[in-house]
C-alpha cells in the first residue's frame, strides 16, 4: 500500500465527480429558471401589446358613441338584442359605421374610408358586439364586448392570450 503523502496536492477522482456533478445540477436549475422567466415575459409582452390594441379600439368607439348625436341601428330596437355593427352620427351630421367581424374591427366613415382599428388580432369574438338597453333614466345605455385572441405557434402555449373588453356607454347629445 502505497502511503500518502502530506505534501501531495490535488483532488481525487472522486471528488472530481461529485463536484461536476453538483455544478451540472445547479446549471440545469438555472437553465430552468432562466427559460421560466423568458416565457413569462413573452407571455407579459403578447397580453401588454394586446391590451394596448383593445383599448384603442375601445376608446375610439366609445369617444364616438358618448359623443353621438343619433345612432341610427339602435334608436327603433334598444332591446338589448346583439349586433355586430354600429352606426354613429356625429354632431356634424357625418356617419360613422364600426364593424366587427371574426378578424378585425374596422370603421367606415362618411366618405367610406375604411379605417381598420385592429386587423393584425388571430382572432375576434365579437358575437356581442354591440347591444344597447334603456337605462334607468330612460336614456339608451350602449353596450360594446369583445375578446381578443393572440395565438402564436399551437406547440408555444406561453405567446397566446385573450382578453375580454367590455364598456357600458351612455351617449350625451342622445
Amino acid at each position: 500500500m502505497k502511503k500518502r503523502n502530506d505534501l501531495q496536492k490535488g483532488f481525487s477522482i472522486l471528488e472530481v465527480v461529485v463536484m461536476i456533478g453538483i455544478l451540472g445540477l445547479i446549471g440545469v436549475i438555472a437553465t430552468g429558471v432562466f427559460f421560466t422567466t423568458l416565457r413569462s415575459s413573452t407571455r407579459s409582452r403578447v397580453s401588454e401589446n394586446l391590451k394596448q390594441k383593445g383599448d384603442f379600439a375601445l376608446n375610439v368607439i366609445e369617444k364616438m358613441v358618448r359623443g353621438a348625436s343619433f345612432l341610427p341601428d339602435l334608436s327603433a330596437n334598444c332591446d338589448g338584442s346583439d349586433k355586430s355593427s354600429i352606426s354613429v352620427v356625429s354632431r356634424d351630421g357625418f356617419t360613422t359605421t364600426f364593424d366587427c367581424s371574426s378578424d378585425r374591427i374596422a370603421s367606415v366613415s362618411a366618405q367610406q374610408e375604411t379605417v381598420v382599428l385592429l386587423g393584425d388580432i388571430t382572432r375576434i369574438d365579437c358575437d356581442r358586439f354591440v347591444s344597447c338597453v334603456i337605462g334607468s333614466g330612460g336614456s339608451p345605455e350602449v353596450i360594446i364586448d369583445f375578446t381578443l385572441y393572440q395565438g402564436g405557434d399551437p406547440e408555444l402555449p406561453y405567446e397566446k392570450s385573450s382578453i375580454n373588453f367590455h364598456t357600458q356607454v351612455t351617449p350625451r347629445n342622445y
